[in-house]
């Protein structure tokens, strides 16, 4: 390769198309009219990526055994229930400081 040639594993270069990526998904983000709200775009955005991840996992991991046990299902069974408490309590946060700063669906401040 000659002096001037251009590395395509450089980290400069791959720093510079990352910035490069991420100012493209900002203007388009910006200056796009969008039909739907992004939550509603979550399961047909993940939808794609179902399928190849449990495949590639496979493929690259060994299959995961699983010593189940009583001690092990309340373990996760218990994680559970304290995530969806979680959410709740957040959800209900949420609702509270939209009641508080008077926020309305729809409307930008």
């Amino acid at each position: 390769m000659s002096s001037g040639a251009v590395s395509l594993y450089d980290p400069i270069l791959i720093i510079d198309h990352r910035r490069l990526g991420w100012a493209i998904a900002i203007l388009h983000v910006r200056r796009h009219n969008w039909t739907a709200h992004p939550l509603e775009l979550a399961p047909w955005q993940m939808l794609p990526a179902a399928i190849p991840l449990p495949v590639a996992a496979l493929a690259v991991e060994e299959p995961l055994t699983v010593a189940w046990s009583p001690r092990l299902i309340g373990l996760l069974s218990s994680a559970m229930l304290q995530g969806e408490r979680l959410s709740l309590a957040l959800m209900g946060l949420g609702l509270a400081a939209a009641l508080v700063t008077g926020a309305q669906p729809g409307r930008r401040p």
